[in-house]
């Protein structure tokens, strides 16, 4: 499997001692990779250029869905807990109304 060089990335600004440490932090990082997303990688960059680039913009736009709601989930607890709750004390005055399927 060939190995990426993140430090080509670098900025031409940024110094040596920079690009060496980052270099250490991606190789680091680059070792906690699972087999499966090496093989994923190896089997990418094996498809023309414009495959690739869709791959990765397909990839990269998935993260950013994922992390967009965590991001909600994680701000509406507050909210949610508070509706629960609600839910439950209305449970237990009585006044919730079972819903029938075939009514929805």
């Amino acid at each position: 499997t060939p190995s990426v060089s993140f430090a080509a990335v670098c900025s031409p600004a940024q110094s040596f001692t920079d690009r060496l440490q980052s270099n250490d932090e991606n190789q680091r990082e680059a070792s906690n990779i699972t087999q499966l997303l090496k093989r994923t990688f190896s089997e990418a960059s094996a498809l023309p250029e414009e495959e690739q680039d869709a791959f990765a913009a397909f990839v990269l736009a998935k993260l950013e869905s994922e992390r967009k709601w965590t991001q909600a989930f994680d701000a509406s607890q507050d909210e949610l807990a508070r509706l629960g709750q609600e839910a439950l004390a209305k449970h237990r005055a009585g006044k919730m109304k079972r819903l029938n399927s075939d009514d929805l």
